[in-house]
Order: structure tokens, then C-alpha cells, then sequence
């Protein structure tokens, strides 16, 4: 009898700890995830270490979602880890791209597409997290392409929101990449498209507009007489966000202008990045992005040396500098010889 009444209180006593702990899961989760938006967030946004952002993006992204399971919107801050994670996804992709061309120079063709293989691997779990970011930008918003465009109460909504549908674009871009590997749904690109028009693109470094100039160059039946203008409009772009210290519109120009295989406008493209280093006066509260911007014109500026028949060096941007002419401060008369 006493056993009985033991193990019937024992059991009580068990579930009370366990709903008391229930019970402080949701304010905990409230908690960390308010204080990952309002401080870690930009944070994040500030640091000038890329790898360690996507890296903190990719460990912290299955703790804090979690708390969506106890009833805490973790939406928001998804947007971000998703977008950090599938960055280092990317970084995968490059490395392995750099040992595919190595391979093929070096005539190694079972190398070649073992490491080809792989990239696709790589952009299917980039285009995966993109997705992922895209769809948590879309609930943590309530917006749909039906819908009105949201109202923003804070700078910081607005950075996620396009930050958000740029993962949706750049899903689409990394699925094709993947080889079929990933199936991006069709109507993503149409409602980017209209989103675009829920930001203003003089305020956010000129990105709005050329992202409806990339999804022109697709899919021109989107707009037939902006269609016809896309390569002013990029460059507009381009020129507007270096001049406001965030020239993330260079990335998403790479992307469209390899979609053309304008393979001359890529490499013009490359050497003003680098030759604007210098002179640029950079936003400091969005380092991060102009740094990841900064990583994807390094990236693509190794393939195309490799293209070449040339070789990395350490410092990418010497390799795209202009040579200076060199003058001789000494004159010499022929007469005096």
C-alpha cells in the first residue's frame, strides 16, 4: 500500500516538474529569440568575418527554431540563419568548382566529375536553405503575392523582407546550377517580382531594381518594356549601391550577367569591384552583406583566372588592378653618349 501511494506521488510530482518546465519554455524561446533580433541580429550584420557568421548562422539555426514547437514565432530570425547557412553551403560549392577546373587542366576527368558532382550537391543544400529563408521571409511577414505589401516598423524588417526574397532568387539561380538536383516552385520568380515593389530602391542600395532586371533577363514576358532596358537598369543599380557604401547589387549583376554568358560584362564587372575597393566609403551597420558581396566576387574572380590558364594568387584583386606605367625620372641626350 505505502509502495503504491509512493509510486502514485512520485508520478504526480514527476508531471508537475514536467509541465513546470513546459510552462517556462515559451518565455525562455521569447526571450532568446527578441534578443536575437534586436542584438544578435545586428550583431551579426556588423561583423566583417564572413565565415564565422554563416557558421554561427548554421549552429544556432536548429536551437532557435526549436521554439517554434513550444508556440514561439521563430520566423524572423530564421530568415537570417537560413540565409547564413546556405552561404557556407555556397562557399562548399566554390572549393569544390576550384578542384573541378584543377582537375580538367590537369586531364584528371574522373577527378572532374566526382568534384563537378559534389558542386551540385553543394548548391542543392545552398538552394534548400534559400528556399527555406524565402518561405520564412513569406510567414514572418504574412505576405503573399494576393496581399498587400506589408508595413515595416523598424529599418530592420525592411532589410530582412529583401534580404529574404533575394534567398528566393538566388533558390531559383542555385537549383539550376544544381543540375535538377532541387526543384525550385514556378511561381517563386513572379512573386519576388512584385515584392520588389513593396521596397524602395533608392533607399536599399539600388537592389530592389536589379532584381527585377535579373528576372527580366529569364523571364522577359514579366515586363516587355523594362525588359528591353536591363543592362542600364543593372548598371544604374550597380552605381547606386556603391555610391550608398552597400554595393550588394555587384552580386546579383554577376548572377544575371552569367545568366546572359555576357562573359565580358562578368569580367568589367570583376575589375571595377576591385578597383572600387579602394575609394569605397562602406555602411559599417551592414558589413556583413557588403562582405558576403565581397566574397562572391572573389569567388567567381578565381574561376575566371582558372578559365584563363592562370593561377590564384594570395591577394585576388592585384590580379584585376591596372599596371601602372612606369616613367623614368632620369633623361638622357643621345648627344652625350
Amino acid at each position: 500500500m505505502r509502495f503504491h501511494v509512493f509510486r502514485c506521488s512520485f508520478i504526480v510530482f514527476a508531471i508537475f516538474l514536467t509541465q513546470g518546465c513546459n510552462s517556462l519554455y515559451k518565455p525562455i524561446g521569447s526571450t532568446l529569440i527578441a534578443y536575437s533580433e534586436d542584438h544578435a541580429l545586428p550583431e551579426f550584420l556588423e561583423t566583417t568575418d564572413v565565415d564565422l557568421a554563416c557558421q554561427s548562422g548554421t549552429s544556432l539555426l536548429p536551437l532557435l527554431s526549436s521554439f517554434s514547437r513550444v508556440g514561439t514565432d521563430t520566423k524572423k530570425i530564421e530568415i537570417s540563419l537560413y540565409l547564413l547557412s546556405a552561404f557556407c553551403a555556397e562557399q562548399q560549392a566554390h572549393y569544390f568548382e576550384l578542384l573541378e577546373n584543377l582537375s580538367d587542366q590537369a586531364k584528371t576527368y574522373r577527378q572532374s566529375i566526382s568534384y563537378s558532382s559534389l558542386k551540385k550537391r553543394a548548391y542543392q543544400k545552398a538552394a534548400k536553405h534559400q528556399l527555406a529563408s524565402y518561405a520564412s521571409t513569406l510567414a514572418a511577414f504574412n505576405y503573399s503575392a494576393e496581399t498587400s505589401c506589408p508595413e515595416f516598423s523598424r529599418d530592420l524588417d525592411e532589410v530582412l523582407f529583401l534580404l529574404g526574397h533575394l534567398q528566393g532568387l538566388e533558390a531559383l539561380l542555385n537549383g539550376g546550377k544544381s543540375a535538377g538536383l532541387i526543384s525550385i516552385p514556378l511561381n517563386v520568380s513572379n512573386d519576388i517580382y512584385r515584392a520588389m515593389a513593396c521596397l524602395d530602391n533608392k533607399k536599399w542600395w539600388g537592389v530592389p531594381q536589379v532584381v527585377e532586371a535579373t528576372l527580366l533577363i529569364f523571364l522577359p514576358e514579366l515586363d516587355r518594356t523594362k525588359s528591353k532596358i536591363v543592362d542600364i537598369t543593372i548598371e544604374e543599380s550597380i552605381a547606386h549601391g556603391r555610391q550608398q557604401g552597400v554595393p550588394l547589387a555587384e552580386t546579383i549583376a554577376l548572377a544575371a550577367w552569367e545568366g546572359q554568358g555576357s562573359t565580358d560584362k562578368v569580367k568589367k564587372l570583376i575589375q571595377e569591384h576591385f578597383q572600387s575597393l579602394s575609394t569605397l566609403k562602406v555602411d559599417d551597420k551592414w558589413l556583413v552583406i557588403n562582405n558576403i558581396n565581397n566574397r562572391h566576387l572573389q569567388n567567381r574572380a578565381d574561376i575566371f583566372l582558372l578559365e584563363q590558364g592562370k593561377s590564384i594568387p594570395p591577394d585576388i584583386a592585384s590580379a584585376f588592378r591596372p599596371i601602372p606605367e612606369t616613367t623614368s625620372d632620369i633623361e638622357f641626350d643621345l648627344d652625350d653618349l
